[in-house]
């Protein structure tokens, strides 16, 4: 359920968010990604530029939505 501070901004704005799910994610990745560089943020550019060019988000789209999940590191039994 989305709180109320992103349904009242989805009003003010008139435009819902874009939501991207990346999966699990090791922790040296997400940490470059919190950086602004790496595969993981490659990966992030890469699906806004595709998003952008299909016409689902305008080259000046807000907000923009990224969920990963750190990876455990007992990857054998998740």
């Amino acid at each position: 359920m989305p709180t109320t501070a992103a349904v009242l901004e989805t009003e003010i704005t008139g435009t819902a968010p874009v939501i991207v799910k990346l999966g699990r994610q090791k922790r040296k990745r997400i940490k470059a990604l919190g950086e602004g560089h790496g595969k993981l943020f490659a990966q992030v550019m890469e699906t806004i530029e595709e998003l952008q060019k299909s016409g689902q988000i305008s080259a000046t789209a807000q907000p923009i939505i990224f969920v990963v999940k750190q990876e455990s590191k007992m990857a054998i039994f998740g």
